[in-house]
């Protein structure tokens, strides 16, 4: 938890942060690696196959495919690719994981500046919030080295025409594995903090800094924080500051489960006053978050603020906070995120507190926000959704297409193949596959409309044993048992499918627009 930001936040605004998972408009419905080729199928071996079975696997393949016997030659490079594959225990674990795409990203052992402890406890605060002022923040990270990293952060304020702003330099170092330094310089201030993870359930942190900030007395202030995890949901912290502010800050952090909500209690003790805080925050959607805060301080008195932040896209987020307050009275507070930058736009509806501005204060911008949900981010979202829709039912007949040649070359390579193993089993009596036929594709023309997905789909398979004719139909999700009594055939004449046999030279595809 870094002292110098993420304890400044006791003044009415501050946050709660929550990761967002929303990274497209669709939420993720139309994500696809429809374009990865299935390894396990180009092998004809079980998920869970063996080591052995999918060397056994290749090597029967390699007989049927070569390019030396069959001139298959991609046919073959598929197969050599996926044994490749398979056979390295690293690579199909990565397979497994995240599919062909996963074997694309190169993957390393590192270790990092931050764990995602601290990244959690570090909510985005304000501490200097005021009625009337524009505030843009911007802060980044730039890793020189795999120990060392270089922050830059900036502000500017403007409140009643007067503006300020202030630029810090830092450099972070990782000392050890559970250590790490930093030294920051600015306009403004200069600090040195320390961190260290003393257990894996404890740490500490300490701060000196020196403050030269305009109107304001220039000084050192230390401050030292200890925390500890006392529960899997529960991170307790207090924190001692003394210098140009003397105080003590205890403080209990609570994160429900699964992440979806998050409250904090703190209590200030200062020579000159003592506050009370709780904040809560809770997320509504993958995109949505819905904040509370309420404080109350012996010289500040009483405040209360509620609000709400959205995803509207990737990269893009906005929020808005309705604050009452006993000193600043009512104010209603835009927040914009976007790519790193941050801008708040405070106004001042009524300099006392007054509850029928405070009613109208929060009826307004639902309203707004309805409204403009209706009439631009949905019919927005649909044209975006239709426009994606369309370039990957592009891409998906591209690929069906190349797929439906691929397969015509297969078959065309391992008919002489099947036909010398078919008279082999013949002659045995052994099983011999007559037809197998998946779903009806009676009546079906090239612009027949894909049936729905529940709708039942059989699989018929014909075939012969010991010479005897047995047909079977069964559903999608039915195991396939062949050389069963009840498939056998009393009488040739009748069959249980009727399927149409498809035109010369196989299915016909529609041509590329």
């Amino acid at each position: 938890m870094s002292l110098d930001e993420s304890f400044d936040h006791l003044g009415r605004g501050s946050r709660l942060e929550f990761d967002s998972d929303n990274d497209s408009d669709d939420g993720g419905l139309l994500g696809s690696t429809a374009g990865d080729i299935d390894f396990y199928t180009v092998l004809n071996v079980e998920r869970t196959a063996s080591a052995d079975e999918i060397r056994r696997a290749y090597h029967r393949m390699s007989k049927y495919l070569h390019p030396d016997k069959q001139g298959a030659s991609e046919a073959f490079l598929r197969v050599a690719k996926a044994y490749k594959v398979l056979s390295d225990e690293r690579q199909r674990m990565i397979y497994d994981l995240f599919g062909e795409k996963g074997l694309e990203t190169s993957w390393a052992l590192a270790e990092t500046l931050k764990t995602p402890e601290e990244m959690m406890r570090e909510p985005s605060s304000s501490r200097d919030l005021a009625v009337e002022r524009l505030l843009v923040t911007q802060s980044v990270t730039s890793h020189i080295s795999s120990r060392d990293a270089l922050e830059i952060s900036g502000y500017a304020m403007a409140r009643n025409g007067l503006g300020v702003g202030g630029v810090d330099v830092g450099l972070r170092r990782q000392l050890t594995a559970k250590t790490w330094g930093k030294v920051s310089m600015g306009n403004q201030a200069s600090r040195l903090v320390l961190h260290s993870d003393f257990t894996e359930y404890a740490f500490g942190e300490a701060m000196a800094s020196y403050s030269c900030r305009p109107n304001s007395p220039a000084g050192f202030d230390w401050a030292l924080l200890l925390g500890r995890q006392m529960t899997e949901a529960f991170l307790a912290t207090v924190c001692f500051r003394f210098g140009l502010r003397d105080s003590v800050e205890v403080a209990v952090t609570s994160n429900g489960s699964k992440a979806e909500s998050q409250a904090r209690v703190s209590v200030e003790v200062s020579p000159d006053d003592l506050s009370l805080s709780i904040k809560y925050g809770r997320k509504l959607s993958s995109s949505s978050t819905a904040l509370a805060e309420a404080s109350v301080a012996m010289r500040g008195g009483a405040s209360v603020s509620l609000g709400a932040e959205r995803a509207v896209s990737r990269r893009s987020k906005v929020s808005l906070e309705l604050g009452l307050s006993a000193t600043e009275g009512v104010t209603l507070e835009l927040g914009v995120k976007r790519a790193g930058f941050a801008f708040s736009f405070p106004v001042l509806l009524y300099p006392s507190l007054d509850l029928w501005v405070a009613a109208g204060a929060a009826a307004l911008p639902s309203a707004a926000v309805a409204a403009l949900k209706a009439l631009v981010i949905n019919p927005n979202k649909e044209r975006r959704k239709a426009r994606r829709i369309a370039r990957m039912r592009r891409e998906r007949l591209e690929l069906t297409l190349e797929r439906a040649a691929a397969v015509a070359e297969s078959m065309k390579t391992l008919a002489p193949v099947a036909a010398e193993r078919r008279e082999r089993e013949s002659a045995n009596g052994g099983l011999v596959i007559e037809q197998a036929w998946y779903g009806n594709i009676e009546g079906i023309t090239p612009h027949t409309p894909s049936p729905h997905f529940p709708q039942f789909i059989p699989l018929f398979v014909r075939y012969l044993f010991h010479g005897v004719l047995h047909e079977v139909i069964i559903d999608d999700d039915e195991p396939l048992v062949l050389a069963d009594r009840a498939h056998v055939v009393d009488d040739p004449t009748t069959t249980l499918w009727h399927p149409v046999v498809p035109p010369a030279g196989g299915p016909e595809y529609p041509a590329k627009e």
